[in-house]
């Protein structure tokens, strides 16, 4: 009976265990269109032997446990892929857009309008007079610059509508790295009896949808939580912890331990936020500083083409109009004024009919300059020789030499509380201008001393630069010593924090050190930590020479 017995515990098991096969396969099928499921098998294990009769005999069959049935590799690798996928998907949308400007199958694109500009001044040169002509030259103008200042209008809102979808998507990366934390915190906690399968099925579908919108490294850990990082090595999610991105000025920033920000701009490069990034930060301005350019050269070449011919009448009202030069009252500070020829002369004909025989002259201005300078200088005060920016020009053949120093204002380079930014600040050092070289061996040239976007930033060395970048011209810049005064922290207790950041030609140095007694005086302490400052800013860029003393 014993061995009928243990047969039919056999069975017994053997049902049971193709009962649990069965819902496990059941479950699959359910599962079939659900993006997120993974596919799960019942691992049956052998029961054991028992001893009988002077034999072993099998005692029948149990599930051990159900398991998911991933390929971690292929997981990975098909993370990857959706998030390439995502970033061309992106990238591609809106240059349909932007396409569509330019489409020569559109009648109101720019090549189709500008095709219509053109035969109309090619009918209008069959009939100089015919006014007819004239008026479809002058529409057919006015459209064009319609649908290119629609157009540039269009990519600025094009940069926009990207910037908002940025915004949303980071707050979307926040929470789901929050989300993936919170699962990491309850897998670990299930699974030291059982496999975690649906709560790890909704992590892999937050990794997925994470993946689409920037690119990740992931790594499971033998707790069964998952490390999640950025392409660049900076953690996203470090078991029950996740870490927060953020935007300031067109920068995507991940948040540190210490709750200072870190630039990952440039590091991202899958996901939907690759895409957009590449979007707004190459491609748009590239198509708008090009479109700026046709525009620009359409403008002179127009204009320049009008003023080499007369109208039909001569003008009999004063002509008025408020179209000035820039603050250095020169021709060369005109929209085009690099473009002028000062070596011709500027002729005007004018007609007098104050008599019975119409008399015509002619009036000729010498366009040609014979100075070159260095104009449009401006800053504040320097006080005394240390906080003195001084700049040596040199051209042999008319300038000479020459010393540009700032010569007004007062206070430069303080930065007077912890509250005014660093712009504020250069505000009182130097302000944002435009340095323009006239005359010069390659004629005018112009340059734009801004924190971002121009030629120069707002220190000595960068100008200096700009300006030895002018064919015949060398400039040099003369040391800069800056002073601390550290009267603002004499509070400081033992073990309290101290953060500055030192701001050296658009690098930003993080600093902090605790106050400690026992590391010297407080002045000492802010020394030592700004000594490592500015070795960390030499490492950053190794034409800069900082030193402390």
């Amino acid at each position: 009976m014993s061995g009928l017995g243990s047969t039919l515990s056999i069975a017994k098991t053997a049902i049971i265990s193709q009962q649990y096969g069965l819902a496990v396969t059941g479950n699959n099928i359910a599962n079939v269109n659900n993006p997120n499921y993974s596919l799960q098998r019942a691992d049956q294990v052998n029961r054991g032997s028992a001893l009988y009769a002077g034999y072993l005999f099998g005692t029948g069959v149990d599930t051990s446990q159900i398991e998911q049935n991933v390929d971690l590799l292929l997981e990975n690798r098909l993370n990857d892929e959706k998030s390439a996928q995502s970033a061309y998907a992106e990238m591609e949308s809106y240059m349909d857009i932007l396409e569509g400007y330019f489409d020569t199958n559109s009648t109101s694109s720019i090549t189709n309008t500008l095709t219509e500009f053109w035969n109309s001044w090619y009918d209008l040169s069959n009939n100089p007079l015919g006014s007819a002509e004239r008026v479809a030259v002058y529409d057919q103008g006015d459209t064009l610059a319609d649908r290119l200042n629609d157009t540039r209008d269009n990519i600025d809102s094009m940069v926009t509508d990207i910037n908002q979808e940025i915004t949303v998507a980071l707050g979307q990366i926040n929470a789901y790295t929050a989300q993936i934390a919170d699962l990491n915190k309850k897998i670990t906690g299930m699974e030291g009896n059982q496999p975690a399968n649906d709560l790890r099925d909704q992590r892999n579908g937050l990794l997925d949808d994470l993946a689409m919108l920037m690119d990740i490294d992931k790594f499971e850990q033998p707790s069964g939580a998952v490390i999640v990082n950025a392409s660049n090595g900076l953690t996203l999610v470090n078991g029950v912890d996740n870490y927060q991105l953020y935007e300031q000025e067109d920068q995507i920033l991940w948040t540190r331990s210490s709750g200072a920000g870190q630039d990952i701009t440039g590091t991202i490069s899958g996901g939907k936020l690759a895409g957009w990034l590449e979007l707004r930060d190459s491609i748009l301005p590239k198509v708008a500083g090009e479109l700026d350019v046709l525009t620009h050269e359409l403008i002179w070449a127009m204009n320049y083409q009008h003023s080499q011919g007369s109208g039909l009448e001569y003008l009999s009202e004063p002509l008025t109009g408020d179209y000035s030069t820039d603050q250095s009252g020169l021709l060369s500070g005109y929209a085009f004024g690099d473009k002028i020829d000062y070596t011709k002369a500027f002729k005007m004909w004018m007609q007098d009919k104050s008599s019975v025989d119409i008399q015509y002259t002619q009036t000729s201005i010498d366009m040609n300059l014979s100075e070159a300078t260095v104009s449009a200088w401006q800053g504040n005060a320097p006080g005394h020789d240390p906080y003195r920016y001084q700049l040596t020009v040199m051209d042999s053949a008319t300038l000479g030499d020459k010393d540009v120093i700032q010569t007004d204002g007062g206070n430069l380079a303080e930065v007077s509380s912890s509250a005014t930014s660093m712009a504020d600040a250069l505000d009182g050092a130097m302000a944002e201008q435009i340095l323009t070289i006239n005359d010069g061996p390659s004629g005018t040239e112009v340059i734009k001393v801004k924190d971002v976007g121009g030629d120069a930033q707002r220190s000595a060395r960068s100008i200096a630069q700009a300006l030895s970048a002018i064919e015949g011209v060398d400039a040099y810049a003369s040391a800069v010593s800056a002073q601390f005064d550290v009267a603002g922290i004499n509070d400081a207790d033992e073990g309290d924090d101290v953060q500055f950041s030192l701001y050296v030609e658009g690098l930003v140095y993080e600093q902090r050190f605790t106050v400690d007694s026992e590391q010297g005086t407080l002045a000492d302490q802010f020394e030592n930590a700004l000594r490592e400052a500015a070795q960390g800013i030499n490492e950053m860029n190794s034409d800069l020479d900082l030193y402390t003393d």
